[in-house]
Order: structure tokens, then C-alpha cells, then sequence
């Protein structure tokens, strides 16, 4: 396809897989931007501030990052991209990239805020933990289409050979058509979408009808339906701290943008997430069965390509099973006369119950001249009291109430210098918060590791909300 061979496309799959794995490893070094796959259900607004290193958000849209407005470019031409995952193990998995931009907005004179600045020029490890070391500049609306085709093994050294001059982006979709069908008309193929880029939520599809929603999807993008889809990644730079805008060159960070694509639900989505994803899928199985489910292969490692497991060599593994125990005692087989008694069958325990997942959301945390802690969000937990001052609002570890106190204490920081540190508070639908402070004298709070859950106004919990906190508590801790 134009330009680009199945060696260079390997070659740049390879640089950014070991530029990641070198970012992973050395948090401190300043990342270069990049483009991130955007979910329809996970939309990433602009000013989000973003941590490379740990790959996800961290704390909301100006907490961090501040702006006069955003500006609005229409979208290029749809690019088209056909590029190589793996061809280890006498494997052949080729990626499938439509990206159809509608427009493009970017945040205009973006900049530290002042709380921001003092905090990232006096307490810079508070900082990367409140502001990460980037923000979304840029959020591309339209829309894409993300898959991948798994060549029959037997068939990968004939199917790699015919597919090879095609590989690479065009924006030509007659191109694009002949270079898939190369595959799907000739070779036995497994296919798989991936929306929003990720392997958890893959769902198979026939080659045939993959090849027709690839080149259908530019015509389907309109202003009515196109959703964000892509966002991009600005690192913060030098001078940050002094306060001058920040340029953004969105067209920089989306470079390469369909490697970046399927090399991004390897670094974006961390253990403890995965785990979680995990666990969800477990529970909703146990709720609902349907018979035997088609699971999305793990990912496996191939010199810094992501690429997806045969399913032809994954073996059903024994955590991703949910057994039912029996209806009844199990029956013991009547042994023929001289021989033993065959043992009864092990009954298998259900998959525990696992509690509802918390919400994390990035806080600035200031203290009165009497000790008490107030923290600043961009909503307030729920039943709290809350003031709200500029975008943020200000409340009080557990007060429920407008107490004179509560008032006061808000008040004498909410126009105070800098915040004293950054940190994270942890809610759940069922209204327990979780902080590292403790909160105001009478409040009932459990210890969960590090810190405190509680419920608003809560001083002597019932049955049911003590089975709430007991609940955030395990959350908390994890499986």
C-alpha cells in the first residue's frame, strides 16, 4: 500500500512497543505525545490531565489544566490501514484500522492553573500524582473501525506472502478492499472486532462482513453520528510550571496512529484493571448463563507487538469457568461386584459475590490553621455538604451539614495559597466515600487499609449501611 512495507510497519510496531516499555520502566522521563483510543462508552473529555506512565486519567477537566475555549477543524480525508500484528510461531494475525475523522477540537492558550504551578514547583511528586505528566490537547470526533484477522496456521507463509506488498495506510478504499480480500477470498481466517481497540471486549465477525463494515464505515460518519473516538496526549513541558501556554500539535500526537491503536490496550490498561474486568465478567456469567461463550483470547508478547493467542491453542482455563454447584447430592455409581466404588465427584464451590466497584476522582486537599482537612473536587461526594468556588466545589471529610464550622473552615481556605497536597478519594453507588483523612469528629468510618470510608452524616450506622461500608472495604482491598 502507499509507501509503507510489511518491514517498515514492523519496524515502527517495534520502536514504539520498546519506547513504551522504556516509559513504563523510567516514569520520570518526559513522554512524547501520542494518540489514545477512545471507547464510545469511556469518552475522555479535554484538560483531563493524563499519566503516561500509568497509563490512565488522573484527575478531572480543570483540575489541573486550565483554558479560554477550544477550537474546532474539520476532519481529513478517512485513512484506511492494513499492518502486521504477528508472525511469530508460523502465526499470521493482520490488524484491520478504518479511522474516519469528522473534526477535530483542540484546547486553545491551554495552561497550568495557579494551584497547579505552586504545587508542581514546590511538591513535584504530589504534582505527578494529582496532574500525571500530560493532558488530553485534542479530542478527534467521527468514527473507526478496529479488528484483526487470524490466518489458519497452515495457510499464514502462503497468506503472509500474497498480503505483504499490501500492507500499510492508503486513502484509498478500492486499495484497501483488494489488499483484505487478498486474505478472506483465499485463506482459511478467524476474525475478530475490537472495539475501541480492546481485546476484552472483542466479539467475533465473519471476514466477509468485516471487510464490508471496514469500507462502510467512512459513509456512516456524519455530524449527527460521530462520537469522539480518538483523543491525543500532550506532555507537559519544561517551563510548565511559569505559567505559558502550552502548545499543542494534535496532528504530532496522532502519527502513526493505527500502531498506536493496537498497541494500546497493552499499555492502557493496567493489572489491577484487568483483574476487575475479570471478576465483572465472572459475576455476570454466574447470573446469566448461556451456554458456552467464545471468550477474547489473552494477549501474548512478540518483541513489543501486541498480538492475540490461536484460539486454536487456547486452552479453556479454569479461573475464566464458572461452575453451579449441584442440585442435589451427587450420586455414587454402583461398582461392578469386585471393584471399588467409584469416588463421587467434587462439588465446585460458586464464584464469590464481588462487591461493586469504586469511583476514583482526583482532589486538592487544603488544612485550616486549626488542622481541619477540606477538599476540593469537581463534584462533590454524595449527602456532602459542599460549597462551590470557581469550578471546584469545597467540603469536609463526612460533614453533611452547614454548620459553622464546616462554613468556616471552607471558607478561610477556599481563597488561600497553594492546596497542601494532591490525593484521590474513592466513592461507591452506595454512597460510602473513601479519603486518607479521617472525617469530622463523630463520624462513624472503617479503616481500609491507608484510609477512612464513611457515609455523609452517618455517626451510628444500620445494618444495611454498615454492610455498605464492609463492602467498599473489600472493594477497596481487592480480590
Amino acid at each position: 500500500m502507499d509507501r509503507r512495507s510489511a518491514a517498515a510497519i514492523r519496524r515502527d510496531l517495534i520502536s514504539i512497543g520498546l519506547a513504551l516499555g522504556a516509559l513504563a520502566a523510567s516514569p520520570a522521563r518526559t513522554p512524547q505525545p501520542f494518540a489514545i483510543p477512545l471507547a464510545p462508552s469511556a469518552p475522555l473529555e479535554l484538560g483531563t490531565a493524563w499519566s503516561a506512565a500509568r497509563g490512565g486519567a488522573r484527575a478531572e477537566p480543570g483540575t489541573c489544566v486550565e483554558s479560554p475555549g477550544s477550537e474546532q477543524r474539520p476532519g481529513g480525508a478517512p485513512s484506511f490501514s492494513l499492518v502486521t500484528l504477528s508472525r511469530a510461531g508460523g502465526r499470521l494475525v493482520l490488524g484491520i484500522y478504518v479511522s474516519a475523522p469528522f473534526a477535530t477540537e483542540t484546547l486553545r492558550e491551554a495552561r497550568l492553573n495557579d494551584a497547579a504551578r505552586r504545587m508542581g514547583g514546590a511538591q513535584a511528586a504530589q504534582f505527578r500524582a494529582l496532574c500525571g505528566d500530560g493532558f488530553i490537547g485534542a479530542v478527534v470526533r467521527g468514527g473507526s473501525y478496529i479488528a484483526e484477522l487470524e490466518v489458519d496456521p497452515a495457510d499464514a507463509a502462503r497468506a503472509a506472502a500474497v498480503v505483504s506488498p499490501r500492507l500499510g495506510t492508503t486513502s484509498d478504499p478500492a486499495r484497501f478492499r483488494e489488499a483484505l480480500e487478498s486474505v478472506t477470498s483465499h485463506f482459511r481466517s478467524v476474525a475478530r472486532e475490537l472495539p475501541g481497540g480492546s481485546h476484552a471486549a472483542a466479539k467475533p465477525v465473519e471476514p466477509a462482513a468485516l471487510v464490508r463494515r471496514a469500507l462502510a464505515l467512512p459513509g456512516s460518519v456524519n455530524e449527527a453520528s460521530a462520537q469522539p473516538y480518538l483523543a491525543a496526549f500532550v506532555p507537559y513541558p519544561a517551563d510548565a510550571t511559569t505559567g505559558v501556554p502550552i502548545e499543542i500539535q494534535p496532528a504530532t500526537a496522532l502519527e502513526n496512529e493505527a500502531e498506536q491503536v493496537f498497541l494500546w490496550d497493552r499499555r492502557g490498561v493496567d493489572s489491577k484493571a484487568r483483574a476487575a474486568e475479570l471478576q465483572k465478567a465472572r459475576s455476570h456469567a454466574e447470573v446469566e448463563p448461556s451456554g458456552p461463550q467464545s471468550t477474547a483470547p489473552p494477549l501474548e508478547s512478540d518483541a513489543g507487538i501486541a498480538r492475540p493467542a490461536s484460539a486454536a491453542q487456547v486452552a479453556p482455563r479454569e479461573s475464566d469457568a464458572v461452575v453451579a454447584p449441584p442440585a442435589s447430592p451427587p450420586q455414587v455409581a454402583e461398582a461392578p461386584a469386585g471393584e471399588a466404588p467409584a469416588p463421587p465427584p467434587i462439588a465446585r464451590q460458586p464464584v464469590p459475590q464481588v462487591p461493586a466497584p469504586l469511583h476514583a476522582s482526583a482532589a486538592l486537599v487544603f488544612e485550616t490553621a486549626a488542622g481541619v482537612q477540606v477538599f476540593a473536587t469537581t463534584q462533590p461526594p454524595p449527602g456532602v455538604y459542599a460549597e462551590p468556588v470557581g469550578h471546584r466545589q469545597y467540603w469536609v471529610p463526612g460533614a453533611a451539614e452547614a454548620s459553622a464550622s464546616v462554613r468556616d473552615a471552607i471558607r478561610s481556605v477556599a481563597t488561600s495559597a497553594a492546596p497542601a497536597r494532591g490525593t484521590t478519594i474513592l466513592t461507591a453507588a452506595s454512597g460510602v466515600v473513601l479519603t486518607d483523612a479521617p472525617p469530622q469528629a463523630g463520624i462513624h468510618s472503617e479503616r481500609a487499609g491507608d484510609l477512612y470510608a464513611w457515609i455523609a452524616g452517618v455517626s451510628q450506622p444500620t445494618t444495611a449501611q454498615q454492610a455498605a461500608l464492609n463492602d467498599a472495604v473489600r472493594a477497596h482491598a481487592g480480590p
